[in-house]
């Protein structure tokens, strides 16, 4: 019987091994080793398969010497190792290790061998098992998403409809009697929910030809300054209603970058939607333009309340919602779609924010 047994795992970029599970010692004097896997005594063990016997008068190369330093200090002064192999595929190691001198029998060593290829099956299941519990985790997390889509769905569809409704019976039922001024109200209102409605409806379409691959993009070398001016310009009427102030800086040259013109103006509306959404009245919004080395930013700051950090990294997210406090919270999928065309065009899109200090969305495009 073993006095100290440990594992060793194949890291991730498949470069080193750690240390996974130890028995009879302190698994923190381990937590800094690692070992390389091209090393010559790693690589001749993986090719042979067999195990490997560490003497006392072993001489290690310098990689081992924090390892087998602190298996002295164990008081550990022989052992043997055998690779873990999955299909021929190496994982790590077992390790034993015995605080008095002994000879390892051939049927110490076979026994050990067969203990390894148990213990790469018991990786193997363990690791398949945590495979599915994150899958089944993550289709949970989907389900939320999606029960929280279809009630905030159902609630962005009932609310314009109701109001719409109501609209269409009042001016029929006022039918002459209702005067001028009424009914270029109900109208206006009947305007607004309807292209409501037809901007949700637009968002599910787009996020269906997203997902399936249809969205291609028709690049033009496009003068950012310019484009970003034109669709500021055409936005700064809809934040009149909450006296928001709308301030844009350009620089005086840039360098021109292929884009989707079309792609881009929409990805800037929905930052700027919700910048206005989240922006309180009388609240200032920033667009700025700036070039950077090898890519052209395109920035959007509010002076809203700011997103907690635990949320930040789920803003870009489908479906993903915040309140706003004032509005409707909309179905999250206008920060989404931004990410998705964004990508298509080899950029990155992020968010910096402090609550209480507002934030600010950006998304560069490479020259």
């Amino acid at each position: 019987e073993a006095d100290v047994a440990f594992v060793s795992l194949v890291e991730e970029d498949g470069r080193r091994l750690r240390p996974a599970a130890v028995h009879g010692m302190d698994s923190v004097s381990l937590a800094d080793v690692r070992w390389p896997m091209e090393d010559e005594l790693v690589t001749t063990m993986l090719e042979t398969g067999r195990p490997y016997v560490f003497a006392p008068s072993f001489s290690p190369p310098e990689q081992y010497r924090l390892f087998l330093t602190t298996l002295q200090h164990e008081g550990i002064v022989c052992g043997a190792s055998v690779p873990l192999l999955l299909n021929g595929r190496p994982i790590g190691f077992l390790d034993v290790g015995h605080r008095e001198p002994r000879d390892y029998s051939a049927e110490d060593l076979t026994f050990l061998s067969a203990l390894g290829q148990e213990a790469a099956i018991a990786v193997r299941n363990a690791r398949l098992y945590q495979a599915e519990k994150r899958q089944v985790e993550q289709l949970q997390a989907l389900e939320r998403l999606q029960a929280g889509f279809v009630s905030s769905v159902s609630h962005e569809l009932r609310t314009p409809l109701t109001i719409l409704m109501t609209s269409l019976a009042l001016l029929r039922e006022q039918g002459e009697a209702c005067s001028t001024e009424m009914r270029r109200e109900l109208l206006e209102t009947i305007e607004h929910h309807a292209k409501r409605l037809e901007g949700l409806v637009a968002d599910l379409l787009e996020v269906t030809r997203l997902e399936a691959g249809q969205v291609t993009l028709s690049r033009q070398p496009t003068d950012l300054r310019a484009l970003v001016k034109r669709t500021v310009q055409a936005f700064v009427p809809l934040t009149e209603e909450w006296q928001q102030r709308v301030t844009l800086h350009l620089p005086p040259r840039l360098s021109p970058v292929s884009v989707d013109r079309r792609r881009i103006e929409q990805v800037l509306n929905n930052l700027l939607s919700n910048a206005h959404k989240f922006t309180p009245r009388g609240g200032h919004i920033q667009v700025s333009v700036r070039e950077r080395e090898e890519a052209v930013e395109v920035s959007v700051q509010d002076d809203g309340p700011g997103i907690p950090p635990q949320e930040q990294e789920h803003i870009f997210d489908r479906f993903y919602t915040l309140s706003t406090g004032r509005s409707p919270a909309g179905v999250g999928l206008g920060l989404y779609i931004a990410r998705q065309l964004v990508s298509l065009h080899g950029g990155s899109i992020g968010v910096e924010s402090q609550p209480g200090a507002g934030s600010r969305f950006y998304f560069t495009i490479p020259k």
